[in-house]
């Protein structure tokens, strides 16, 4: 299986479930898309860690969701 895919597959299953606990049928649950992105040396994994760490502090301020 592809990997698109694949994460479109997760992505449905998991909206479906989140929709059904909340409540919220057909509510879009993700961004419209997503990144492939090969890390090749640890100085670019730490980057997207620092990066995945600190994005969540910045979703009060995303508006995507309202």
């Amino acid at each position: 299986m592809a990997i698109p895919m694949a994460m479109r597959k997760l992505k449905h299953q998991i909206s479906k479930n989140i929709n059904i606990l909340n409540n919220t049928s057909g509510k879009t649950n993700w961004q419209p898309d997503y990144y492939d992105i090969v890390i090749r040396n640890s100085r670019i994994c730490k980057a997207y860690e620092k990066y995945m760490q600190a994005n969540p502090k910045k979703w009060t301020s995303d508006n995507f969701f309202e």
